[in-house]
């Protein structure tokens, strides 16, 4: 029908088909249901990459009805020894003239190389079953997995927008652009939300909003109070407090920076003592670690 995936391996043996789909993620299978929680529902962990084969495996089942699937997570083995130094640099990946991704294999590949196995196929139909048949609905919208599946496709089929609230979950929005890639003909989704919900005009958005504020966890509240600028705040609404841990608190580091935006004043904030505090406590001699180069265990 309207529904649509691809697959990553999809074996088809008669009327049965096995669905793998490869994940860039490791897995240790020496423990028990690594899935599962102890009350019996999805690790939030595994959630997305469980949904996704759940999805998978619903439209397959759906567009051949007479044959059954097999769903698999593939993946790297925790367990597993690579047995030779470089082996994925024997795989590069390229793109063509329509900037199409592919896998160039090297020459120097041998059959030894690929003789001890370092991924491992996890079956996952019971944890995509327990999806496809839960009633549990999700908290906002009320719907079930299958529900939402038919919400979307039917949205999407109608080419109905789905309207959202905003909050503090539009920081990480996706459909963001600059006005110059806006003059060039380029849709800000973020802009057209928060336009509808605040009636906003071009001017608005150029003044800088709570979602900038540094670590601030009280951004919902401050928006459905309708404090959304930053200028909207007072010095109670962050009510700067010292922690006593030496240098400025969080708080105090909040309201420093809201205070700075709303004066526009781009100097710089040094904690001189704060620093001093610090480094008395250094003992020599110093030693400075790469953190990309380190080995942490």
């Amino acid at each position: 029908e309207n529904l649509f995936i691809r697959i990553d391996v999809l074996i088809k043996d008669d009327d049965h088909f096995d669905l793998i789909e490869v994940k860039a993620k490791s897995f240790d299978n020496t423990k028990e249901e690594p899935f599962l929680t102890n009350k019996g529902t999805v690790n939030s962990g595994w959630k997305s990459y469980l949904n996704d084969v759940a999805f998978q495996k619903y439209v397959l089942s759906n567009a051949f009805p007479r044959s059954s699937v097999n769903a698999y997570l593939m993946m790297t083995d925790k367990n597993a020894a690579c047995p030779v130094s470089g082996l994925n640099q024997k795989f590069k990946i390229t793109r063509d003239q329509t900037n199409r991704k592919g896998v160039k294999v090297s020459n120097t590949l041998t059959d030894e190389d690929l003789k001890k196995k370092i991924l491992i196929q996890i079956p996952v139909d019971f944890e995509t079953e327990l999806i496809l048949d839960s009633d549990a609905r999700d908290p906002v919208s009320n719907r079930n997995f299958v529900e939402e599946i038919e919400f979307l496709s039917s949205h999407y089929e109608k080419d109905i927008k789905i309207e959202s609230e905003i909050g503090s979950k539009c920081r990480g929005c996706e459909f963001k652009c600059t006005e110059e890639e806006e003059s060039q003909g380029y849709k800000n989704g973020f802009k057209e939300c928060w336009t509808k919900a605040l009636r906003w005009k071009d001017s608005d958005f150029r003044e800088p909003n709570v979602l900038e504020i540094w670590n601030l966890r009280k951004k919902d509240r401050y928006i459905e109070a309708g404090k959304v600028k930053m200028s909207d705040l007072c010095e109670e609404d962050i009510s700067p407090n010292e922690d006593n841990k030496g240098g400025i608190s969080s708080s105090e580091r909040q309201w420093l920076q809201v205070e700075k935006s709303i004066n526009n004043d781009p100097k710089p904030f040094f904690d001189k003592e704060g620093l001093k505090l610090k480094m008395v406590q250094w003992i020599y001699p110093l030693h400075f670690i790469d953190f990309e180069t380190s080995a942490v265990a």
